[in-house]
């Protein structure tokens, strides 16, 4: 078997740059470039520059979500994981509007709810776990529990709704078995993707001719994702960074802050 190689400090640097990436094609050429395009030719370049970028950038999710459950597995305050996860994503929350929504609304909440959320999942999947159930109960009551979160990270308009909590769920259901983890987790989040757009298309009331095409919105735009479970497959458990921990999670505010800036200027 081939010996794996990459370290959580190389996900954790890969992540934040695919992060930027993202980010950056979103606030800057999404948001402002192709707004003040003046010709068709100019706006079908910007067009297939942010399709790529953003694709790129589509990979960093599953490795933040990879690292999520790697870090409450091996974490020696759970309560304080999730009190750090949860300030955050308060301090995120003004910089991440301005930068990705051009000011402060309660449409659509930063990254740092959905993992607040997936981490009190997680701990009630623990407590499932340890009970005296078959395990078939015990499944049938962890996808009952994942549904519910799935749902509450929809109604509060988290980043990655439904499938990003369930995406999760599946990292963590699967985080003894790892080339199960690496298909069946993006299968997991891609499939949740179709059903819950499916979903809430339905409940706008969208005719039937356009429902199925319609529901295909989101996998159409996060399929790059797939190919983050490369780098996850090989992952080998090891860390050596064991300062520095605080960085990795005010750089989310801040590069947002900074992009919101630069935004501002380009308009």
């Amino acid at each position: 078997m081939r010996k794996k190689f990459i370290s959580a400090d190389f996900l954790k640097i890969f992540a934040v740059l695919l992060m930027v990436t993202d980010h950056a094609s979103e606030v800057i050429i999404e948001n402002n470039l192709m707004c003040n395009t003046s010709s068709i030719e100019e706006l079908v370049y910007w067009v297939k520059i942010n399709e790529v970028l953003r694709g790129i950038g589509r990979l960093g999710f599953p490795i933040f979500a990879f690292l999520l459950v790697e870090g409450i597995l091996h974490t020696h305050d759970v309560k304080k994981y999730i009190t750090r996860m949860a300030v955050f994503a308060v301090i995120s929350e003004i910089p991440y509007d301005y930068a990705c929504n051009g000011g402060f609304t309660w449409a659509g909440q930063n990254i740092f709810l959905t993992l607040t959320l997936a981490l009190i999942m997680i701990v009630v999947f623990q407590k499932i776990e340890k009970k005296p159930w078959a395990d078939g109960q015990k499944w049938l009551g962890i996808f009952v529990v994942c549904l519910i979160f799935a749902v509450i990270n929809t109604a509060l308009d988290g980043d990655y709704g439904a499938s990003g909590i369930f995406m999760i769920g599946a990292i963590y259901f699967w985080r003894n078995h790892r080339l199960a983890q690496c298909i069946l987790a993006p299968a997991v989040f891609l499939g949740s993707s179709y059903v819950a757009r499916f979903v809430l298309t339905w409940m706008a009331g969208v005719p039937k001719a356009q429902l199925w095409a319609l529901s295909m919105m989101d996998v159409a735009a996060e399929w790059p994702a797939i190919f983050a479970f490369i780098f996850i497959f090989f992952y080998n458990g090891e860390r050596r960074m064991k300062k520095g921990k605080y960085f990795f999670y005010a750089f989310y505010p801040v590069h947002l802050a900074i992009l919101a800036v630069i935004a501002r200027f380009l308009i």
